[in-house]
């Protein structure tokens, strides 16, 4: 693990391979092994992996979760949906799952089924970040901006380190509720968060 978190991903990954060697059913080292091959952009092996964890532990959330965002990542929305819907039959109040089949729905752009699991999502973890931004961005696609607006300044008071909500509001206020007094504001809060952002940049010298 400390090497995984150095991003040293070869002696990561042998360190795991011994773990496993050492005891077969060690569920954690294939779990993290897969982590090492995802970081390392080996999406099929990672899905190899999260496959054997679940061979023997056909009900472990994170096994589930993790197969279904390798899924996702190879854009089989499908597959992808059905290992978060079984992760949380399992784990009910599991709000990452949510927030993933969430996830799914907006990307096939069903965005009051993605609303609805979102809400579940903040049901488990009221301060989930991802559930908080693409809720925002789901109410802004149907036409709800007041309930865009109420949950991006949660996404970006509850994380102070994430700038996407803040840039988001700026091109909200001012390409849908016409007004530049606050997308000034909010695009000077993204840039603040994340300063090498071109986007952000542009946006912000185009209202001063």
């Amino acid at each position: 693990v400390i090497y995984l978190d150095q991003n040293k991903y070869d002696l990561a990954e042998q360190s795991f391979k011994r773990t496993i060697e050492i005891d077969p059913e060690f569920k954690t080292g294939y779990m993290n092994l897969g982590v090492v091959y995802d970081r390392k952009n080996d999406l099929n092996k990672a899905l190899e992996m999260y496959k054997t964890v679940l061979g023997k532990y056909p009900d472990y959330p994170l096994g589930l979760l993790n197969l279904g965002i390798g899924y996702r990542r190879l854009n089989m929305l499908d597959q992808a949906l059905d290992q978060f819907q079984k992760a949380v039959k399992v784990k009910a109040d599991y709000a990452n799952a949510w927030s993933e089949i969430g996830y799914i729905y907006l990307l096939k752009k069903q965005y009051p089924l993605a609303i609805q699991n979102y809400h579940v999502s903040l049901k488990h973890d009221p301060r989930f970040r991802y559930s908080l931004a693409n809720l925002g961005f789901c109410y802004t696609q149907i036409g709800q901006y007041d309930n865009a607006i109420k949950y991006l300044k949660q996404a970006n008071d509850f994380h102070p380190d994430y700038a996407w909500p803040a840039g988001y509001l700026g091109w909200l206020y001012r390409d849908k509720k016409n007004d530049p007094v606050s997308a000034k504001f909010w695009y000077t809060e993204a840039v603040k968060r994340e300063p090498s952002n071109k986007d952000y940049q542009k946006s912000l010298s185009e209202l001063q």
